[in-house]
């Protein structure tokens, strides 16, 4: 699924791998429905490797995804909806690469129900922040970090920032007068 164009995606594509039951992580996340806050994610996996993020997918304790797919409700501007996250709610903007799946539920007629697969790329830009520049969300494994600039020498669960940040990431955010950390 990773090797495939975006535009070329299928159903079967996605299925396929979701029945090979990888766990999310750095790179992949699940959403049963279409998150709130979609900017904190799409923004974390630019500000680390990059990523996919499956909207209509569940998981389970572990992880997994939860087969079958159950989809979103499908209904017209779900791809402009997460176009507009990235390049409204995020400084500087994203562009993620999104796919809608349209699909039909065992008992519709017609195709009812959508997947929403958005590739993000890992970015060279400064840190991507949301909230008005105010926070910058890492990818930890598989959850999105929050930091914030804050006045202060406090570490994050005992590291220093330098030790919990990728490599990669465009330090200029964090390197304003003030001290980065992790918000609890």
């Amino acid at each position: 699924m990773f090797s495939i164009r975006i535009d070329d995606l299928t159903f079967e594509h996605v299925n396929d791998f979701c029945q090979a039951r990888p766990r999310e992580g750095l790179t992949l996340d699940y959403k049963l429905n279409f998150p709130r806050r979609l900017e904190k994610t799409i923004a974390s996996f630019a500000n680390t490797y990059g990523g996919h993020i499956l909207i209509g997918v569940d998981e389970t304790a572990t992880g997994e995804p939860v087969l079958p797919i159950s989809g979103v409700p499908l209904e017209q501007g779900l791809r402009e909806r997460v176009v507009a996250i990235g390049l409204d709610a995020i400084s500087p903007p994203v562009y993620p690469e999104v796919r809608v799946i349209e699909f039909q539920s065992p008992d519709a007629t017609n195709a009812d129900r959508a997947l929403i697969v958005i590739r993000v790329h890992e970015s060279d830009a400064s840190a991507h922040a949301v909230d008005n520049g105010r926070s910058v969300y890492l990818r930890v494994d598989n959850i999105s970090d929050h930091f914030t600039r804050q006045a202060t020498s406090r570490k994050s669960n005992g590291f220093p920032i330098s030790e919990r940040c990728p490599l990669n990431l465009k330090t200029d955010w964090l390197k304003k007068p003030s001290v980065a950390h992790r918000t609890t």
